[in-house]
Formats: C-alpha cells, structure tokens, sequence
C-alpha cells in the first residue's frame, strides 16, 4: 500500500516534503522508511509521545498530535517555514482531510488512505 501510493501514484522524489499521517502504523512506517530512501522530507502525526520519539529517531523531520487537527496544522507549517508540503499520505478523517489538503503546496499530491468519509459521503469543500 505504501509503496504503491508513494513511489507509484505520487511519485516521490529527493527533495520532496512528504506529511505521513498516524506514521507509526504499520503502513505509516513502511511510507517513513520508503521516503527516506528516496531522499524525501518526512513529516509525521501520531498519537502518543513514545511514537512521536520513535519517529524521530528514524530520521522523520517533525512529528505532531494526530488526535488535534489545530495543533497538527500549525505545526507542519512552522516545520516547514510556511511553505508546506508537497505530499500527503492521509488516513484521517473528518476536518484533517482539509487541513491537510490546506498544507499542499502547488502542485502537491494527496493520496487518500481512509475509507470512513468516502463512505458516509463526507463532504470535504474544496473550493477555495
């Protein structure tokens, strides 16, 4: 799963900023080590300060609060000076999905991983 929405559908390169959301999961830490490889830029949310600690010493830039879409916003956008990311690796729900497309810098990539919005026809308001 992650190599395919990684390295197949976004394509991730060196140099890419990349938001993993709930990265010590199982396919959260496939997506961290698979983004390292490449040389990309890994940003994080996880739910608890042993994961967050963990994360960090694989190598991952910043990691924020999962469970506080606030607190997780503010935070990739001060680790990345304002600037954002240029993918995003969602399996959040609810308002995160907008906060996180709301972090994409041009052009980015948001692969969605969650099934629970697309099923209860959540409507995530894209304009702008």
């Amino acid at each position: 799963t992650a190599w395919l929405a990684l390295i197949w559908m976004a394509r991730i390169r060196a140099g890419d900023r990349v938001l993993i959301h709930s990265a010590a999961g199982g396919i959260g830490l496939a997506a961290v080590h698979l983004c390292l490889r490449e040389g990309c830029t890994v940003f994080a949310t996880a739910s608890s300060a042993e994961k967050k600690a963990f994360l960090l010493k694989l190598g991952v830039t910043a990691v924020c609060d999962s469970r506080n879409v606030e607190a997780f916003e503010h935070g990739i956008r001060e680790a990345t000076k304002g600037e954002g990311v240029d993918v995003v690796l969602n399996s959040l729900k609810g308002k995160a999905i907008a906060a996180s497309l709301g972090l994409l810098r041009p052009f980015g990539r948001f692969l969605e991983l969650g099934k629970r919005d697309q099923y209860e026809d959540t409507n995530i308001g894209l304009s702008p």
